[in-house]
């Protein structure tokens, strides 16, 4: 089963997604800041299939997040999206190989489908 990691610090969002992607088959990790999430891809075992991370966390931002994560091998290539309370700048992306951006709030089908196809997943239905 693949999994994923969500970084959010609101414990509302980090729920939301672990019930509703659980439901359509994928194993959910999550961590309340920024600093959490560079520990869980550095000791993970495996690499997750995608990571959803917010930009503004506590400790160490998604933005770091992501950054940090570029530079381990085994997470350089994984699929990113971002979860954002404002627009982000496009040069805060710039070389950081991000799958999409959501703006909050956001329309949970298009972040799932957005996370089925960084996963390579054919969603059929809603």
């Amino acid at each position: 089963m693949p999994w994923l990691l969500i970084a959010d610090d609101n414990p509302e969002i980090r729920a939301l997604l672990t019930d509703a992607l659980g439901e359509r088959g994928y194993h959910v990790e999550t961590a309340s800041n920024g600093s959490d999430a560079v520990q869980m891809l550095d000791s993970a075992v495996e690499a997750p299939a995608a990571v959803v991370l917010d930009v503004v966390m506590p400790h160490v931002g998604g933005l770091d997040v992501l950054r940090a994560m570029r530079r381990l091998v085994r997470t350089s290539r994984v699929p990113a999206i971002i979860l954002s309370g404002a627009p982000v700048d496009d040069v805060e992306l710039a070389g950081l190989d991000v799958s999409a951006v959501f703006v909050k709030p956001f329309a949970t089908s298009a972040l799932f489908a957005a996370i089925d196809l960084a996963c390579g997943r054919a969603r059929s239905g809603p």
